[in-house]
């Protein structure tokens, strides 16, 4: 069986749980809410991760908990405390193997954790982290015979860990059903108990709680993990170079696990994103770069490619639904917001076969010697041309310049009637300027920061425009690729949202002369005056 709720509680910890377990006892019977007692149990949970800590950079927690003679396997996604609650989705699945070994039970789970856990950590193995041994006083709390919640009073130890950490704890966690009105109804509850109790907001949860316990300390993948990413007023150009590769390979890898759940457009964005300002540091410094590094090149564009086609039905997607949101709101034709939705949910289908793409991608030699070859080079750089001892601030002015012309010479030409990729190819150059800018931040601050903000509206217009071009793009080799099997009345859902697209597009261009001003603003020439100054 596979449940997935959020699960909302209150975490406090005590000094004496038994003054809690009275309290609740004693709870007047007259009260609004009823507490009830109920069974205490004794329960295992083994807490799992790889090596390289995938499922906590997927954001989440992995547990296989023994109680009653049976296993469940549950994710938990991180959350930090607000004033004692905790908000955290929570996924589980009953587990029918009687096995010992709680990575064997995980790998072979056939239902929603299962799944989500071999898509995260792909061909690395889990290994078992730590155990938290639980003595649980339940108790219930109901309000005219409607349980809003429970209270758990928790005795945990973490067995085998280092003698100088020695944890224990002594946990009050009050679950709500899940209700916001459970929340509400509960809370002065809870506000009576802590006051009466003296009790304290916890400040671990338990997962923290037992990683401490066995001083671990789980990195996020930083670029130091490869080697210095500092830069300042002294750095060479190939030291700058460096520095960035491993800061924005550092940002890829750390977006990977959530890219491989593929449940958070956000992280396939952001991984991609990673990957373009890879890109764009090769290409800002090739000078100063050996020429080994063209390999790993052509590995990231593959990668970028295969991250695009997922990308852009997550854009598409959510852009439908917007406007199918938007009219519900406005209670607009019912078939055409129908046929909107049946574009999206076919968008879907298409987006859980190219995300499954992805994962082979992920899981595949190639993918895995790229990531190898590029860890071991930015560990140990390969010697590279002699421009790269030319000082930073000698040499970035001239290559921030360069895209910027290349950028002014693009867009100057542009017109109302102008081809789309004309503008896909001003919007490419924008980014490249966008992200040399940025690995300037440490050279020249302020001055690069406030054109980046100033950037902000032109780079928006031509993403969204470039956006509608790959929709209706798309959606027209949907129609070619299955005109004989899909039904006319898809169809002439996907030429309406084709017509959706192309309305917004005019709109688009209409705001574009305006926001490509930004580009002629102040703030350039006080960019330029600061990097004439700092020659």
């Amino acid at each position: 069986m596979t449940t997935q709720k959020p699960e909302i509680e209150w975490q406090y910890d005590s000094k004496d749980i038994d003054i809690v377990a009275t309290w609740l006892k004693t709870y007047p019977s007259d009260a609004a809410l009823t507490v009830t007692e109920q069974a205490t149990r004794e329960q295992v949970d083994v807490y799992l991760d790889t090596a390289d800590w995938r499922m906590l950079r997927a954001g989440y927690g992995l547990r296989i908990r023994r109680k009653s003679g049976h296993a469940e396997a549950t994710m938990k996604s991180i959350a930090a405390a607000v004033d004692g609650l905790r908000q955290r989705r929570e996924i589980n699945e009953t587990l029918s193997s009687d096995s010992d070994d709680s990575c064997e039970l995980i790998a072979g789970a056939p239902g929603a954790v299962g799944q989500r856990v071999r898509k995260i950590v792909g061909k690395n193995p889990l290994q078992v982290l730590f155990e938290t041994h639980t003595r649980r006083a339940v108790y219930t709390v109901t309000q005219k015979g409607r349980q809003l919640g429970e209270v758990d009073l928790d005795n945990a130890t973490f067995p085998g860990g280092n003698p100088d950490h020695a944890i224990s704890l002594q946990r009050i966690e009050v679950e709500t059903a899940g209700e916001p009105q459970d929340v509400k109804d509960l809370t002065e509850f809870v506000k009576r108990m802590v006051k009466d109790c003296h009790l304290r907001e916890a400040k671990l949860s338990k997962f923290e709680a037992g990683m401490k316990s066995r001083d671990l300390k789980p990195h996020q993948i930083t670029g130091a993990d490869f080697g210095p990413t500092d830069s300042d007023d002294t750095s060479s150009a190939g030291a700058l170079a460096w520095a960035m590769l491993r800061r924005r390979f550092a940002a890829m890898l750390a977006r990977e696990p959530g890219a491989r759940l593929g449940e958070d457009a956000e992280e396939v964005h952001l991984m991609r994103v990673a990957i373009r300002r890879l890109r764009a540091a090769f290409s800002l410094f090739r000078d100063a770069l050996p020429q080994s590094v063209n390999r790993i090149r052509t590995e990231l564009s593959w990668v970028a490619t295969e991250l695009g086609a997922t990308r852009d039905l997550d854009v598409m997607i959510e852009q439908i639904n917007r406007w199918v949101a938007k009219g519900a709101e406005a209670d607009a034709d019912a078939e055409g917001i129908n046929a909107h939705r049946a574009v999206a949910d076919l968008l879907t289908a298409l987006r859980a076969e190219e995300h499954q793409r992805l994962l082979d991608i992920f899981d595949s030699r190639r993918y895995e010697k790229f990531a190898a070859d590029f860890s071991r080079m930015l560990r140990k750089p390969p010697s590279g041309p002699s421009w790269a001892d030319t000082p930073a601030r000698t040499a970035m002015p001239e290559l921030i310049k360069d895209r910027y012309r290349k950028g002014r010479k693009a867009g100057d030409k542009l017109q109302p009637d102008s081809p789309a990729p004309d503008y896909h190819q001003l919007r490419i150059r924008i980014k490249r300027l966008r992200y040399g800018l940025e690995f300037t931040k440490g050279l020249y601050g302020k001055p690069v920061s406030a054109t980046l903000t100033g950037m902000r509206a032109l780079q928006d217009t031509l993403g969204m425009y470039q956006d509608t071009q790959i929709a209706i793009a798309r959606l027209q080799a949907i129609k070619t690729e299955r005109q004989d099997t899909l039904p006319p009345e898809t169809i002439s859902a996907i030429d309406a949202v084709a017509r959706h697209y192309e309305q917004r597009a005019v709109k688009l261009l209409d705001r574009f002369p305006k926001a490509y001003q930004h580009l002629k603003g102040k703030t350039w020439k006080r960019l330029w005056e600061a990097m004439k100054a700092d020659k």
